[in-house]
């Protein structure tokens, strides 16, 4: 990814070469960073910890001062008699400052729970050492005198864009993302600052008591002793933090995410504890709005943010407002059509909130972490069909016509991430595509007749939260969830992926909240039902059909949404969620003992249908597979009025990619016989 940002970089300045000869050398560009939190999510995981995380990041200083390294080694071999003397100097400050991160990585690959290592290890590091670089600056000053010093146009591309990657990188791959919740937010303030029980429950009174706490806190010192002495996530993250911009990459920002925000009170006081911690500078604190409620509240939340004196002068001083929405609860809960409109309709309200703060030349940077429902990328159409989807051209127009900055991040996460970056020509042209695609001309998007007729809108989403609901407490839905599909997947990282019931009526008790929503969405992919994109769809367009079809038919953004509908269909097979039922159905097997009389196998089959009897699983199934079918037929009915079809049912012309999927079922579902019949010819006393 970062190789691809260097790419456009030096297309940006070969352009600029052309349109701007007496100028373009005043470019810096900076269009794209890429950030990560693979190594840094500690939020509810035992398998990574403080030195992991340590580790991680000196194993990146390390791999970047390498790169850089090349990349100058490149340079001075492509323009040897070209390169100033000075170039010499930046390689040999940047050879030492490799030869000190490689030691320290090495210090702390150490056993760091023996406590003599862990101390010489952070000794090592926290020692002053003046061939150490502890920031990017020191490079770019080297660099700008190299730039100084030369005429050669295609020498300064080069370094330009040596230049633009440390500044985005700094000493690691990628900026890093820290992530904890709202309550252990609560939890970790309520440690340096007394709060009462009527102070938690009465927000006001809260609010006012950390803002005045945020105002007036002095920042205390930390270090690896207390870093290993604390056990609470967040204060244990800030100290982390720290330790990280003291020692090992001081410039560059670090990301600090709080999932279930649903009050202002949470972030300042996540600013409270940034400041006692002294990182405040560096940290970007982030409220994550994935909730139903929080998707709802959030544009009040940030506005009542930027009313109070600690945030905007916070936000003043880092010229930055972040924050994330994602897909993941809301989609569960309010399905994943109302998820998008509620997103989208946060972000225009934070636009609005923003505009009306009176704070100046502040970014907003809105993440994404999209992807859930029919697979990670979250959307079966092109890049650009995905990020308009996640972040419609009618919110970029909406912050243009406010006059406010606004960067859109998004993210590309497991076997997805790897894909669109897989080898350099494809991720080469994934990128291109995304910056051809966020970059476009947004006007037209202020007449997009889906914005236009905001009540037909509203109602339709409604419906769909509506018939979402019914399906979320819908006891067949539930049975679904908590039943045999669980075992289809494979542990995924330390957390678990259900919040599970104890005893016989662990799945009379379950409900769907007690599932994460990563396995959630994997539960129907692997059942071909992904009912959290399709169900309810039906209702919701009969309430005006022929305004349905006038919008679907003509606005850009209602066509972005039906592409996801269309995509969820072509990975919806309902005969093969039927057959799963059919699986569990005594009468199948005893079905099949009646045509095998006489035979070894009979007394199988009457084993596996006596053990079925008494949780006839099919029942259930088909059921849910009735509901979701005859919602499906009524949008078949409405679709074909704009010349959409859907299939609920398997066909001989589908393409190769719905036949395989079909083809993998069957295959599934014979391994799953075989199995039943083999373990029913065990001995009992065997």
């Amino acid at each position: 990814m970062q190789n691809s940002v260097d790419m456009l970089n030096g297309i940006i300045l070969k352009q600029a070469r052309r349109h701007f000869p007496d100028r373009w050398q005043e470019l810096s560009p900076n269009q794209v960073t890429v950030a990560s939190w693979v190594g840094y999510d500690l939020d509810g995981r035992n398998d990574i910890g403080w030195a992991d995380t340590i580790r991680l990041k000196l194993s990146e200083k390390t791999e970047i001062l390498e790169i850089y390294l090349a990349q100058a080694r490149s340079i001075k071999k492509a323009h040897r008699s070209d390169v100033p003397a000075v170039f010499n100097k930046f390689m040999a400050s940047l050879e030492a400052a490799l030869g000190v991160s490689k030691e320290e990585q090495a210090r702390f690959e150490g056993d760091l729970m023996d406590k003599t290592v862990l101390v010489e290890a952070a000794n090592f590091l926290t020692r002053p050492n003046p061939k150490r670089w502890l920031d990017h600056k020191r490079g770019l000053r080297w660099l700008d005198r190299v730039a100084a010093e030369t005429r050669v146009p295609s020498l300064i591309e080069k370094i330009t864009v040596l230049k633009s990657r440390m500044r985005r990188c700094g000493l690691g791959a990628a900026t890093l993302h820290l992530r904890a919740n709202a309550m252990q937010v609560i939890s970790a303030i309520g440690e340096v600052l007394p709060i009462t029980m009527e102070e938690r429950l009465g927000s006001r009174t809260l609010l006012e008591k950390v803002n005045e706490y945020a105002a007036a806190v002095d920042p205390v010192e930390t270090n690896f002793a207390s870093l290993d002495a604390e056990t609470g996530t967040v204060r244990m993250q800030f100290i982390l933090a720290r330790q990280i911009l003291q020692h090992i990459d001081r410039e560059m920002p670090i990301r600090y995410l709080i999932a279930e925000t649903d009050q202002p009170s949470i972030i300042i006081s996540a600013l409270g504890l940034a400041k006692y911690y002294g990182v405040d500078h560096k940290v970007d604190i982030s409220p994550l709005f994935e909730t139903p409620n929080a998707l709802r509240n959030g544009g009040r939340v940030v506005a009542r943010l930027l009313e109070q004196p600690s945030y905007r002068a916070y936000i003043q001083k880092r010229k930055t407002l972040c924050l994330q929405t994602g897909f993941s609860d809301a989609g569960r809960f309010i399905g994943q059509i109302p998820a998008t409109l509620s997103i989208e309709r946060l972000q225009s309200h934070v636009a609005r909130a923003l505009a009306r703060s009176n704070l100046k030349n502040i970014r907003t940077i809105i993440f994404n972490t999209h992807g859930e429902s029919i697979g990670r990328g979250g959307h079966p159409g092109t890049l650009k069909q995905r990020v308009n989807y996640i972040m419609s051209p009618w919110v970029f127009h909406k912050f243009n016509t406010l006059g406010l900055k606004l960067t859109h991040e998004f993210s590309f996460q497991g076997g997805d991430g790897y894909l669109w970056f897989a080898n350099k020509k494809l991720a080469d042209a994934s990128l291109l595509q995304l910056i051809c695609a966020r970059f476009e001309d947004v006007t037209e998007a202020a007449d997009d007749s889906f914005y236009a007729d905001a009540d037909f809108i509203w109602d339709f989403y409604n419906e769909i939260i509506t018939q979402q609901d019914s399906l979320y407490r819908d006891g067949d839905y539930r049975y679904l969830l908590s039943g045999f599909a669980r075992n289809f997947l494979i542990p995924s990282g330390s957390r678990p992926e259900i919040r599970q019931a104890k005893g016989p009526l662990a799945q009379s008790t379950f409900t769907p909240r007690m599932i994460r929503a990563i396995p959630h969405n994997a539960l129907l992919q692997q059942v071909s039902v992904p009912a959290n994109v399709i169900f309810g769809l039906g209702r919701a367009m009969r309430i005006d059909i022929d305004r349905f079809a006038s919008i679907f038919s003509s606005s850009p953004r209602a066509q972005n949404l039906l592409e996801m509908i269309m995509g969820s269909w072509d990975a919806t097979h309902l005969q093969a969620l039927t057959a799963y039922g059919d699986l569990q159905d005594p009468n199948f097997w005893i079905s099949r003992a009646m045509s095998h009389p006489g035979q070894n196998i009979y007394w199988r089959y009457r084993v596996i249908a006596n053990q079925l009897y008494q949780r006839n699983a099919n029942a259930k199934l088909r059921q849910l597979v009735y509901r979701i079918r005859a919602d499906g037929e009524l949008q078949s009915r409405i679709l074909s009025k704009i010349d959409k079809k859907i299939s609920m049912r398997m066909e001989d012309k589908a393409s190769l990619r719905v036949q395989n999927q079909i083809i993998l079922h069957a295959v599934r579902l014979a391994l799953l016989m075989h199995a039943q019949s083999e373990a029913a010819g065990v001995p009992m006393n065997a």
